[in-house]
């Protein structure tokens, strides 16, 4: 994958791919040719109708290089884009119709979250460590306990039980439990007695599993 900033040089006459080879990737092998339909179709779609192709490309330069400079001083990085894509690829159902359906139903911040996560764990492929971290990272007052007998995660929240959390632990279980692990038990509000850990064996504060 490779941006415009990518080896990004003042020499450079840069003008528009109307037939990239690669769509998620913004330069193509040559590199004066960028793709601008990954980011800038808006901007780059209504210059195609111009006639005077000479002018055009020389328009298209400018812009290009003024792009770049932008990205570079904003400090936008390669992942900022990768997450970008893969939000666009789970609201597309690439991983799964259920998956899609739940992540367009999650505000902006939480899908940022669970693209960023998902393209550390796709970087190393491992799963259930990922699965913790998930949780954490949406939850960070949830507890997560991993009962290796039987394979199973326990989890208590301390919030009440709501839709919106329940979708997406569901995201979360879908996106990074491990397969060999069985679906996890959550606990809502009240936490579970564990035996050996006094905190949690507290009358009338503990759920019974």
């Amino acid at each position: 994958m490779s941006y415009l900033w990518t080896d990004y040089s003042k020499k450079n006459f840069y003008v528009s791919d109307e037939m990239p080879p690669e769509p998620f990737s913004e330069v193509s092998n040559n590199p004066t040719k960028i793709n601008f339909l990954l980011r800038f179709g808006e901007i780059f779609l209504p210059l195609m109708d111009c006639e005077n192709v000479e002018q055009r490309q020389k328009i298209e330069n400018i812009f290009y290089h003024f792009l770049a400079q932008i990205d570079f001083i904003c400090g936008k990085f390669k992942f900022y884009f990768e997450d970008e894509i893969i939000c666009h690829e789970l609201e597309n159902n690439f991983y799964g119709d259920r998956c899609g359906e739940i992540f367009r139903q999650l505000d902006k911040k939480t899908q940022k979250k669970i693209a960023k996560i998902l393209r550390k764990q796709e970087k190393i492929d491992s799963r259930e460590l990922f699965y913790f971290d998930a949780v954490k990272i949406i939850f960070p007052d949830a507890k997560l306990y991993f009962y290796a007998d039987e394979q199973k995660i326990f989890i208590y929240l301390p919030q009440e039980e709501n839709d919106c959390d329940k979708l997406t632990l569901e995201i979360l279980q879908i996106l990074f439990l491990d397969i060999s692990c069985l679906s996890p038990e959550i606990f809502w509000k009240k936490h579970f007695g564990i035996i050996g850990k006094n905190e949690t064996m507290l009358i009338d504060e503990i759920s019974l599993y």
